[in-house]
């Protein structure tokens, strides 16, 4: 009986070490939990099951608070572990949708009807088609009875939206042959969570929303490939996306800035493709300031978010403040001017985004100033507060070889 009593000790020692690695020897409740012998027969031969592992393995049974702690704390770890795989698996399963609804969107008819317009073609090869896109705020959720059911906005809606405005414009580029274009990134693409009111029923956080932009754009781009061979992108930054919470802020403005992450990324992305040679078409800019001088075939467009040249709220008729917007050009373009008299630095048109609505205001200087609408749609904000009219729509234009404006749209979205 008592070799039967070492065997059976020896065998539940072994299955204790391989379970429990950080511990030395089997303890009495385990024992008594799992083996086949009862302490009555062990106290027979041996005493007590403490003597009984003393004299089977040399040494003393493991206290039984020391394996109570012990168990204790695997416990815990097995449940943050388990906290952490629950966790992973709900950020695959979003970001599974997530791919799921884009390739949903690639297999939708791209067959966008455009003939109801009157367009006479000209026969033209060096045409460049520009998109801009702005006030998306990716993020941000508005529910439809918040704002008597004239809008609702969430991440489906956002990549519905997202897909008919680069639909349409691939239609009118292949209407008038175009193979080369410029798409302008004008700012708050993402929500941020600048606002206590953005974070309350944000679809996701600030890093998130630069994730969900950055793989939805890298999928969209790789996709324009297959319909031009020149794709250049510029990347501004907008007032929303900033990372510091508070008043807007002028010193490291667009670095400090969710926006100038996800374009740096963005660019390292295609720069890598390009070094590898798999890339030659997409070309990505980010520039450190808050805005940029864009020259399509001779005509020089500044590219601005448009915080810059409102000022503090929006006022002016519509909720658009001309006599600002002119003003603000007008001052930037003698700026520019008087610290270098260089023609290269100063500009034909502006185009910007930021009040949420579209418009073409003519310039000073025999211009205009186009302002895009906004890919979000009327929200509490808008409706409640400002009142202004927030069109879901955003620019397209189209210039022609010498840098004239062939054709201007606006397009619209349900």
């Amino acid at each position: 009986m008592k070799e039967e009593i070492v065997k059976d000790i020896t065998l539940w020692n072994s299955k204790f070490l391989h379970e429990f690695p950080d511990l030395n020897i089997i303890t009495r409740d385990y024992y008594r939990s799992n083996g086949k012998y009862k302490d009555t027969q062990i106290n027979k031969y041996f005493g007590s099951f403490k003597n009984a592992v003393k004299e089977i393995f040399n040494k003393d049974e493991l206290d039984s608070i020391t394996y109570k702690k012990k168990l204790h704390s695997l416990e815990e770890e097995n449940k943050n572990l388990t906290k952490e795989n629950q966790k992973l698996i709900k950020s695959e399963v979003i970001e599974d949708e997530l791919l799921a609804m884009y390739k949903e969107s690639l297999n939708r008819d791209l067959d966008v009807k455009i003939n109801n317009e009157k367009i006479v073609i000209k026969d033209e090869k060096n045409r460049i088609a520009f998109l801009q896109l702005s006030d998306w705020h990716i993020g941000e959720t508005v529910l439809s009875q918040f704002v008597n059911n004239v809008n609702e906005y969430n991440e489906k809606i956002c990549i519905e939206r997202l897909d008919t405005t680069f639909n349409v414009f691939i239609a009118y580029c292949k209407k008038f042959n175009i193979t080369r274009c410029h798409i302008l990134l004008n700012g708050d693409m993402t929500s941020g969570g600048i606002h206590l009111e953005l974070m309350r029923n944000m679809w996701c956080n600030e890093v998130e929303q630069v994730f969900f932009i950055q793989k939805y754009m890298i999928k969209k781009l790789e996709y324009l490939t297959e319909h031009f061979n020149e794709i250049n992108v510029s990347v501004i930054v907008g007032n929303h996306s900033r990372i510091l919470q508070g008043k807007p802020y002028h010193k490291e403005k667009v670095q400090m800035n969710y926006e100038y992450i996800f374009g740096r990324n963005l660019q390292m992305y295609f720069q890598l493709l390009t070094d590898q040679k798999r890339n030659n078409k997409v070309f990505i800019d980010v520039p450190e300031s808050s805005f940029k001088i864009i020259n399509i075939n001779g005509t020089r467009f500044l590219a601005t978010h448009g915080d810059i040249l409102t000022g503090a709220g929006t006022g002016g008729f519509a909720g658009i403040p001309f006599y600002s917007i002119c003003s603000s050009a007008s001052r930037l373009y003698g700026v520019l001017h008087q610290i270098n008299v260089n023609k290269e630095i100063q500009f034909d048109h502006l185009v910007c985004g930021h009040l949420h609505t579209s418009t073409k205001i003519p310039l000073f200087n025999g211009g205009f100033c186009w302002i895009g609408g906004c890919g979000i749609g009327t929200n509490e904000y808008s409706l409640t507060k400002i009142k202004s009219v927030a069109k879901k729509e955003q620019l397209m234009l189209i210039i022609d070889s010498i840098g004239r404006i062939e054709l201007e749209k606006n397009i619209t979205f349900n």
